[in-house]
């Protein structure tokens, strides 16, 4: 499981520590500049898998947006041009970072048919003492258009090598953002996302995914001519979702749909769900991916589907650990 985001009747909510910002599935366009990464460790180099980001107007100095860290996909900021923003990244018991994006200079123009990606994978400190919060926020640079350039630059080497920036083709994103909304509006429960391989990132064409509910029903989903699959649970069971492709090696994850209040069943649940597989690693222990990754279930204080870290949290760590030693 490595991509999700949640969608509800209200707008834009937080699943957990899950990231749901996918702006697109709100509007009509996709999101001018899309700021993608994660936050690391910069004693241990593990990912760190709760945290925020918080955006400040800085022409009005207010806070004008605020997203969690996905536990699964990391940052995933949508930004528009025609506004200069400041950007603090935030994690329990780690110094404050923050990043100057000025995108003042260009208005947004619907008619272009791609966007601009910011990859930012930042090094967080731990505080020496993680009772106090952080008062020593640390700049990383700005970055901005000059001159007539079509993305915007980093004003120095180091973050422009630290932190990439590419244009990209919006298709995709566009078309699975209107996948999820129509999917929405016709399921309780909707469930949509992509199955690439984990080392291309490539789109697997014969995945497929083998739901199971605790009632007895069963269902096969299959990826669709988007490059995405999509499917709907009902209310009042437990799912299990079993991502497979040939000759890679499943995922599995339980979806609990139950002891949803009726008040918060109105208008349904979106989920927006990728999976990554992989082939047999000869001399790795992967015994372990017999058993879910990932639990979700109703949480009442966001009033969301949300992850259970606590049963999530180390299988992920472990798989990502296991991954990590193949340096890929």
């Amino acid at each position: 499981m490595d991509h999700q985001r949640s969608y509800m009747r209200k707008g834009r909510v937080r699943m957990l520590a899950i990231l749901s910002v996918f702006t697109l599935a709100a509007h009509a366009q996709p999101p001018d500049v899309l700021l993608l990464g994660d936050y690391i460790d910069a004693v241990t180099g593990d990912t760190i898998r709760e945290g925020h980001v918080d955006i400040v107007d800085v022409g009005t100095k207010a806070v004008s947006d605020s997203y969690h860290l996905s536990v699964y996909n990391g940052l995933d900021v949508p930004l528009s041009l025609g506004a200069h923003h400041m950007l603090y990244f935030n994690a329990p018991g780690y110094t404050t970072r923050l990043v100057d994006v000025d995108l003042s200079a260009r208005k947004p123009d619907k008619s272009v048919a791609d966007m601009v990606e910011i990859r930012m994978h930042i090094a967080m400190t731990p505080l020496p003492d993680s009772k106090r919060p952080d008062t020593n926020f640390r700049r990383l640079g700005k970055c901005r258009f000059v001159g007539g350039g079509k993305e915007p630059e980093w004003d120095t080497e180091d973050a422009a090598k630290a932190f990439p920036i590419r244009r990209t083709k919006a298709n995709e994103r566009l078309d699975h953002s209107r996948v999820l909304m129509k999917a929405r509006r016709e399921a309780p429960v909707a469930i949509v996302g992509a199955i690439t391989d984990h080392w291309t990132e490539q789109p697997i064409a014969d995945a497929e995914v083998h739901v199971a509910g605790n009632d007895g029903t069963t269902a096969i989903w299959k990826m669709g001519v988007k490059g995405v699959y999509q499917g709907e649970l009902a209310f009042d069971r437990v799912y299990t979702l079993v991502y497979k492709a040939a000759g890679r090696q499943p995922k599995i994850v339980v979806i609990d749909t139950e002891a949803i209040p009726g008040a918060d069943r109105k208008g349904g649940f979106g989920m927006d769900l990728n999976m990554r597989l992989f082939a047999d690693i000869p001399g790795e222990d992967l015994s372990f991916l017999k058993e879910p990754i990932g639990r979700a279930a109703y949480a009442p204080d966001t009033r969301t589907l949300a992850w259970d870290m606590a049963y999530s949290g180390p299988r992920l760590q472990r798989l990502k650990a296991l991954l990590d030693r193949h340096g890929k």
